[in-house]
C-alpha cells in the first residue's frame, strides 16, 4: 500500500453549583468569612497587551484541610500491555467485538432493505453486486476511512480516480471504490427491529448510535458535530466555529485531553425536573459518579460559575473589583467562592485551592519599569492551567475528520466516535512512549496494522489486455492496404 498522507464544549451553562436553596438563607451569617486583601495599585489602563515576565516565587499550592489529602499517585495509562504496537493501541477500542457488531448490523441491515425492497431489489446494482461484509472487509474499510482523513477531497471518487496527477494506487489496493460505497451505504449499528416506537416507554432518540456508544465510552464542557440535516437533534451555536450540529458533553482528562466519557444532547426532555437547569443535569448525569469517588478519595474540584445562579453568597455575588485589586471571597464549608478581575471579571468555585494569592509580574507600557504586580489568587491558575482540556481534544478530533457528507446523522456521530477512538490511542501511546510521534504517522501505522490482520487477497486479474491509446488497430503500421492477386 502506498503511504498517503473541526466541537466539545463551552457555552453559558458550563457552571457548577453545589449550593442548595436552603444554603441561601446562610448568606447572611457568611459575612463574616468574607475576606478582602489588602489594596494593590489598580491600572488605570489595562487594555494594552501583556506578557508573563517573572512569577515571583512558587505559587503556593493553597488548601490543607484535613479531608483533602495530598496526591502523590502515578498519572497516566495503568495495564498496558509491554511492546504494544499502533493497531493493537487502537484495538483496545475498536475491538473484536465491536468490529462483529458492525459486520452483523450491516449485513442484516442490508437484508431488511432488499426484504423491504423485493422484486424491485434485483434490479439495483448495490443489491446485484453485494456480498456479505466479513470482518476483513470491515477493518480495510475502517482502514481506508481513516487514512482519507490525511488527504481530504471533496468526492469519494477522487480517491479512485485514475487521473495521472490526482491518483492514489492505494486505495485501489485496499478495496474497490464501490465496494467502499456499498458498505457505507448499508453500514448499521443496531437491528432496526428492537426499535421502540415513539410516545413509549423505553423509547430513545439515540437509538441508532446506542449499542456503539456504549461499546465505547464505560471535565464537563460542549462540542459542536458538524451536521446540516433533518434532525430533531440539530442545534445553532453561532458563537462556535460549526454553527449547525449535533451538540454532545464530554468528559476529558484536563492534561492529555483523553476523552472519558460522552453524551449527546438530546434537547429538551419532559423527563426532568424543570426546576434543573440543563448543566445540572449533565453535571450529575456525567460527574456526579465521578464526584462521589473523588470525594472517597479526598479530592477537590474547581470551575467557574455565573454570579447570578442560586446559593452564590451575596457578598460575591455583589462584588465588582477592579482590574488591580485583591479578590473577593466567601467560603460555605468545603466551597470557597471568588470574585476577581484581571483584564476581564471571573468568578470561581472550588473545593481544592483556599483563597491565596500570589503576585505576578506582567509587561505593561503604562507602569513604572514597563512592570506592573499582578495579585492573582491560587485558584485562578490551576483553573487556568487545566481548563482547556477539551478544546485539546476538539483540536485533535477536528485535524483529520473528514467531513463525510450524509443524510443520516448518526453516521455523523459514528465517524466523530471512531475519530475519538484515534485519538485516544494517540494520547495512550504518547504516554507509554514518551518520544514524539507524529500524529499522521501513527495514523497510517494503524491503517497498516489493520490490513496485516486481514487474509491475503487473490490478486486481481484482468479478462483480455489493457487497451492502448491509441487503439494499435488505427496506428500506421495497421491501416488497410491493398491485398493483391
Amino acid at each position: 500500500m502506498e503511504a498517503i498522507y473541526s466541537e466539545i464544549f463551552m457555552d453559558s451553562d458550563d457552571e457548577i453549583s453545589r449550593v442548595t436553596a436552603a444554603d441561601i438563607s446562610r448568606e447572611v451569617d457568611m459575612s463574616g468569612d468574607v475576606s478582602e486583601g489588602s489594596s494593590v495599585s489598580s491600572v488605570s489602563d489595562c487594555s494594552d497587551e501583556e506578557d508573563d515576565v517573572v512569577i515571583s516565587g512558587r505559587a503556593p499550592s493553597g488548601y490543607n484541610h484535613s479531608w483533602l489529602r495530598d496526591f502523590s499517585e502515578v498519572v497516566g495509562p495503568i495495564g498496558l500491555p509491554d511492546n504494544i504496537s499502533e493497531v493493537d493501541m487502537f484495538r483496545l477500542f475498536i475491538t473484536d467485538d465491536v468490529l462483529n457488531m458492525l459486520v452483523t448490523e450491516t449485513n442484516r441491515y442490508q437484508g431488511q432493505v432488499r426484504a423491504k425492497k423485493g422484486a424491485d431489489a434485483s434490479l439495483s446494482h448495490s443489491f446485484k453486486k453485494w456480498k456479505e461484509v466479513t470482518a476483513d472487509d470491515m477493518r480495510s474499510f475502517i482502514a481506508v476511512t481513516l487514512l482519507m482523513g490525511l488527504a481530504p477531497r471533496s468526492s469519494y471518487d477522487l480517491y479512485w480516480t485514475t487521473e495521472s496527477l490526482l491518483e492514489m494506487p492505494g486505495f485501489r489496493e485496499i478495496m474497490s471504490r464501490n465496494r467502499f460505497q456499498a458498505i457505507l451505504s448499508f453500514l448499521h449499528l443496531v437491528d432496526n427491529t428492537t426499535a421502540v416506537p415513539r410516545g413509549n416507554p423505553g423509547y430513545s432518540k439515540v437509538f441508532k448510535i446506542r449499542p456503539f456508544v456504549d461499546a465505547l465510552l464505560p471535565l464537563v464542557d460542549e462540542s459542536m458535530i458538524a451536521l446540516k440535516g433533518r434532525t430533531n437533534l440539530m442545534q445553532y451555536m453561532p458563537m462556535k466555529p460549526s454553527k449547525w450540529g449535533m451538540k454532545a458533553w464530554a468528559l476529558a482528562d484536563s492534561k492529555t485531553g483523553y476523552l472519558w466519557n460522552w453524551q449527546l444532547y438530546l434537547g429538551k426532555e419532559d423527563t426532568h425536573d424543570p426546576t434543573q437547569g440543563l448543566a445540572h443535569r449533565v453535571v450529575t448525569s456525567l460527574v456526579a459518579p465521578l464526584f462521589k469517588e473523588l470525594v472517597v478519595n479526598q479530592t477537590g474540584a474547581c470551575g467557574t460559575l455565573q454570579s447570578n445562579r442560586r446559593g452564590v453568597p451575596a457578598a460575591v455575588k455583589a462584588a465588582k473589583p477592579k482590574a488591580g485589586e485583591h479578590p473577593i471571597s466567601a467560603r460555605d464549608d468545603n466551597l470557597l467562592y471568588i470574585s476577581w478581575c484581571d483584564k476581564r471579571p471571573l468568578k470561581l468555585i472550588t473545593t481544592a485551592q483556599d483563597d491565596n494569592t500570589f503576585e505576578n509580574h506582567v509587561r505593561s507600557k503604562h507602569h513604572a519599569a514597563n512592570v506592573r504586580v499582578v495579585t492573582k489568587p491560587c485558584a485562578v491558575v490551576s483553573y487556568t492551567r487545566h481548563m482547556g482540556c477539551v478544546d485539546r481534544l476538539d483540536k485533535q478530533l477536528t485535524c483529520y475528520l473528514l467531513a463525510h457528507r450524509t443524510c443520516k446523522w448518526w453516521k455523523k456521530i459514528y465517524f466523530y466516535l471512531l475519530e475519538a477512538c484515534f485519538v485516544n490511542s494517540l494520547v495512550l501511546w504518547r504516554a507509554k512512549y514518551p518520544g514524539r510521534v507524529k500524529a499522521e504517522k501513527f495514523r497510517v501505522q494503524i491503517a497498516r496494522g489493520l490490513l496485516a490482520l486481514n487474509q491475503p487477497r487473490a490478486s486481481s486479474s484482468f479478462h483480455g489486455r489493457r487497451a492502448s491509446y491509441p487503439p494499435a488497430r488505427i496506428s500506421a503500421s495497421h491501416y488497410p492496404a491493398l491485398n493483391p492477386k
